[in-house]
């Protein structure tokens, strides 16, 4: 297993606006709407980063490529909170990969004792930055004020 540095470097990963670095390694050239049916990425998460809690509105896919294990949190409408274990130790309740659906609002950070993971994510329709939306705290404290320690962790301060 590499460390988190030699991936960075070996990857040529840059900074992520969600958090975490990425790169992007595949666009469909088929396009629907102007919008390429699929994207994929690497990304890396380093222990002490995440993703900021966001939401697309195309399917994303999940592998785990490396590392340890990540948690990535879901909110549903109805105020649950889900927490995912990514990784490859299924005895320990972990997946190699996962769907997020279109519209759900989530974030990722390496799991307690992790130092970093490595994932590859496939989104469908194609990402576009234009369709990420990533939350305000303000707003998700005014939606989901039952979560507020994982909102505080992973959102931006406001402005």
């Amino acid at each position: 297993m590499q460390k988190a540095a030699d991936w960075d470097k070996s990857l040529n990963l840059t900074a992520h606006p969600e958090g975490g670095s990425y790169r992007e390694t595949y666009s469909c050239p088929k396009k629907l709407e102007g919008r390429p049916l699929a994207t994929s990425i690497y990304f890396l998460l380093k222990k002490g980063e995440h993703s900021n809690l966001h939401r697309l509105d195309a399917d994303e896919i999940w592998y785990h490529l490396d590392g340890q294990t990540l948690t990535i949190h879901t909110l549903s409408k109805d105020g649950g909170h889900k927490k995912i274990r990514l990784g490859t130790n299924g005895k320990n309740g972990e997946e190699p990969s996962l769907l997020i659906p279109a519209g759900t609002i989530f974030g990722a950070e390496p799991a307690s004792g992790s130092e970093f993971c490595l994932c590859s994510c496939v989104v469908t329709p194609g990402f576009k930055f234009t369709k990420l939306e990533i939350f305000t705290r303000k707003k998700l404290l005014q939606d989901f004020p039952e979560h507020v320690e994982l909102i505080n962790r992973m959102t931006p301060r406001d402005q």
